[in-house]
């Protein structure tokens, strides 16, 4: 699998622009970068999705100064704010339940899990559901959060009813950064040389506190059998796509991994005061 976030292209056409920025910390190639105010005094610090994005580091770098002392020093980092950045997937490391979301009664049309809350997903239509076990690619419709703290994501009639747990792959769209709503897309990213997207994350997260807000543009699963495919409703729902952590007799020769294309322009800490509506 590719970790970390690597650049696709920039939304406007322009070249990718790496600059130095002063940071404090260990730095990986392909990690998002954040500033927040009150805890970096300014400086670029790895990802902890709780700050305005600064872009993603171009280089492995630990810096050794301090604000302190005044001794900081500077890592190079692609800064364009409509930057688009192919992501992975955090799909675990092995073929059990760890890393993933155990799904409820799964029907021929809805996949049901519990939240930590009463939140879940309240609009995770354009997603997809991706049971581990079975390897069906579901399509969802939309999503409730009903009584209690079930989550319940509708998808396309032919749901396999036999899956017990997967992943879910964020919809395409678009985020409002200074809401925290339900129409929001936003992303967790797990901190470190991977950066991969957390899969296995049961509430909608809010930019700021466990998350950025996002533009998805583009889902896509790459398998050693039929190389790296967009995730199309129209040739993929119920689609079977074996995760690359999955064992057994014919269940490890595709090696499914997923990742999404990223733009983080609303959680940018260049555009953060415009709001997308």
């Amino acid at each position: 699998m590719v970790r970390g976030a690597h650049w696709v292209y920039d939304v406007t056409g322009a070249e990718m622009i790496v600059k130095d920025v002063l940071g404090v910390g260990a730095f990986h190639y392909g990690e998002v970068v954040q500033m927040t105010a009150a805890t970096s005094d300014g400086c670029a610090i790895p990802a902890a999705n709780t700050g305005k994005v600064v872009g993603v580091s171009n280089e492995a770098q630990t810096t050794d100064g301090t604000v302190a002392a005044g001794t900081l020093d500077r890592v190079k980092v692609i800064i364009n704010p409509f930057g688009v950045y192919r992501i992975p997937y955090d799909q675990g490391t092995t073929a059990s339940t760890t890393g993933k979301i155990t799904w409820g009664t799964v029907t021929d049309t809805t996949i049901p899990f519990t939240c930590a809350s009463s939140v879940g997903y309240e609009n995770f239509g354009g997603g997809w559901c991706w049971s581990y076990d079975t390897g069906k690619l579901d399509f969802v419709v939309s999503s409730t959060s009903g009584a209690g703290t079930t989550c319940t994501m509708t998808t396309v009639t032919g749901t396999t009813t036999t899956s017990d747990y997967g992943i879910l792959i964020q919809p395409i769209g678009y985020t409002d950064s200074t809401t925290d709503d339900s129409s929001t897309t936003v992303v967790e990213l797990n901190a470190g040389a991977s950066s991969e997207i957390d899969a296995d994350q049961v509430d909608q997260g809010v930019p700021g506190t466990n998350g950025y807000a996002v533009v998805n543009l583009m889902n896509w699963i790459r398998t050693s059998t039929y190389g790296m495919e967009m995730l199309l409703p129209q040739t993929m729902n119920q689609a079977t796509r074996y995760m690359y952590s999955q064992t057994g007799t014919g269940k490890n020769t595709d090696k499914g991994e997923a990742y999404s294309d990223i733009c983080f322009f609303p959680s940018s800490i260049y555009l953060g005061n415009i709001a997308v509506t």
